[in-house]
């Protein structure tokens, strides 16, 4: 079953600042989570394999590629760590783009904040 998701992504030159308000504001914290993203090859929509301690999922999502605030019907699913599946979809579909990431995970109510840091794109081409 899916859901819509609203995302607003934003660059931010002071993570402590943004923690400070965090925290002033009572937000939960989840934890500090190395999170890949591989991104496969689809025709239409985005589909990715997220791996992490904290978040394992396959994603699939629809949304407009533009500036600003943006809604996304998502799909999710979620996946064990150790299976076969990222080979799976890796042979079938093709790697389009891999997303290494540090990120904290906060939450106040239904609002997730993300922080990201050492962000690192590898491409792939077909």
């Amino acid at each position: 079953m899916g859901h819509v998701n609203i995302e607003i992504k934003a660059r931010c030159a002071n993570h402590e600042q943004n923690k400070s308000i965090l925290r002033s504001q009572n937000a939960d914290f989840k934890g500090t989570d190395h999170q890949v993203d591989t991104y496969f090859n689809v025709n239409f929509g985005r589909l990715k394999l997220r791996e992490g301690k904290i978040e394992n999922f396959l994603i699939f999502y629809d949304r407009e590629d533009k500036e600003g605030p943006k809604q996304s019907n998502v799909i999710l699913f979620k996946s064990n760590p150790n299976s076969s599946l990222k080979e799976i979809l890796a042979k079938s579909l093709g790697i389009l783009v891999v997303v290494d990431k540090q990120r904290e995970i906060y939450s106040i109510d239904n609002v997730k904040f993300h922080i990201d840091t050492q962000k690192f794109r590898n491409f792939y081409g077909n």
